[in-house]
């Protein structure tokens, strides 16, 4: 059952990390396309989601070790 629970973590942190990096990249690319306030929220959110998983990627990192 350990090995199932591992595969659905793993595919559930894939997912996960997909989908927020997609999120970034989409706000990233709407950035490019604005000006003004607009650009400066998009690039901040991308950049808030790129940091949340930077952050969930070295948590599970250190609770791995």
């Amino acid at each position: 059952m350990t090995t199932v629970g591992a595969v659905m973590a793993a595919v559930l942190a894939a997912t996960f990390l997909a989908t927020v990096l997609g999120l970034a990249g989409i706000h990233w690319a709407n950035a490019r396309h604005v000006s003004g306030a607009l650009r400066v929220r998009y690039r901040s959110r991308a950049q808030i989601l790129t940091g949340l998983v930077l952050g969930w990627v070295l948590t599970l990192a250190r609770l791995s070790t």
